[in-house]
């Protein structure tokens, strides 16, 4: 691991009141509106690091064009140390001189104590440039430490990057079912390829035993875990179902209006700026509410035209899956994958029961 490189850059206090002050005030006001907004509203937490970047920019340029500068360069044990010291969240003028010497007891910052009041510490992370690598150690009572996870490669069999994701996803799927704890990650994988490869997997055979996968997506969230070998799936929806078309969201292709009765989700309600888990989260609630009040009259066979939004479709087919072993053969999902070539949808195979 790579510790990133910091500085701590002295700034008089006229030239901070004047030049900085106003658009840190402007940072401390999005972090208290960011406290207040509503679970997954990220615009304040966007618009904290859009400030902080312009502040980091204008440092950077104050410590470029004025070299003899007060400046300190700490090394990785030092940043550690601030990190545990301090705030785990701390804007990058909130440091106090005295207080850094103070935690980390070293001689060698010297005149660092003396500048409060008459400057303001700013905490500049180089970013882009290559700090202390640092060797893993072992964790109390280990003797050992681990070893990084080995680099995954696409088999020869699977030319094309196409190939390689259909290979990884089910390399995923396989070793879920085997009982690793290693997640499953859908971000980037296509609409077909995931819905297709969770079909074959929730499909229980003899002696089998349920699985529930981790789900974890590109941007770090964890949803809930996704049930595997749980159902009874055969090959053939049953034809004399009445049938009910929907889009899995509005407003993805408008022209395929007049295909569909009903669009499952709405897209103002889906496609948030938040976690990724969340809108998973929300997909899944109410598509658990729907599919009940949908069954509570006779079972229908509904065709569901969909495209991407990997959450929405982890979401959305979780549902499905708990709703079907709740309660067998209450309903099936037909899948329909859009197929950009045409403009068109075609088939896929049935969620349904046994």
């Amino acid at each position: 691991m790579t510790i990133e490189r910091t500085t701590l850059v002295a700034i008089p206090v006229k030239m901070w009141n004047r030049e900085y002050a106003a658009m840190a005030e402007q940072a401390k006001r999005a972090v208290a509106r960011y406290k207040k907004a509503p679970p997954g509203d990220r615009r304040e937490a966007v618009r904290y690091e859009g400030l902080c970047r312009a502040l980091v920019r204008m440092v950077t340029d104050f410590s470029r064009e004025n070299p003899d500068c007060w400046r300190w360069d700490l090394d990785d044990d030092s940043i550690r140390v601030l990190d545990a010291t301090f705030e785990q969240f701390r804007h990058p003028w909130s440091l106090n001189g005295a207080d850094v010497c103070k935690a980390l007891n070293n001689e060698c910052l010297t005149g660092l104590a003396d500048i409060d009041g008459t400057t303001i510490l700013f905490e500049l992370r180089h970013a882009f440039d290559r700090g202390p690598t640092v060797i893993a150690q072992p964790s109390e009572g280990n003797t050992y430490a681990h070893a990084p996870s080995e680099v995954w490669k696409a088999p020869d069999s699977a030319r094309g990057v196409f190939a390689a994701v259909v290979a990884r996803w089910r390399d995923q799927l396989n070793a879920a079912t085997a009982g690793s704890a290693t997640p499953l990650v859908p971000s980037g994988v296509n609409n077909r390829v995931l819905c297709e490869g969770l079909r074959e997997f929730v499909a229980a055979e003899g002696g089998q035993h349920p699985i529930h996968a981790r789900i974890v997506y590109r941007d770090g969230s964890e949803a809930r875990p996704f049930p595997l070998r749980t159902l009874s799936i055969k090959e053939r929806s049953d034809s004399s179902l009445p049938i009910l078309r929907v889009s899995l969201m509005s407003m993805r292709h408008p022209e395929m209006d007049a295909t569909v009765d009903a669009a499952w989700l709405r897209n103002r309600h889906v496609s948030l700026s938040r976690p990724a888990a969340e809108t998973d989260e929300f997909v899944y609630e109410t598509s658990r509410t729907q599919l009940r009040e949908l069954c509570e009259r006779d079972c229908v066979c509904m065709h569901v035209y969909q495209t991407g939004l990997e959450p929405a479709v982890i979401g959305f087919y979780r549902a499905v899956a708990e709703h079907l072993f709740e309660q067998n053969g209450s309903i099936e999902v037909v899948p329909h994958f859009h197929d950009s070539r045409d403009d068109s949808y075609q088939k896929g195979l049935p969620w349904a029961t046994k």
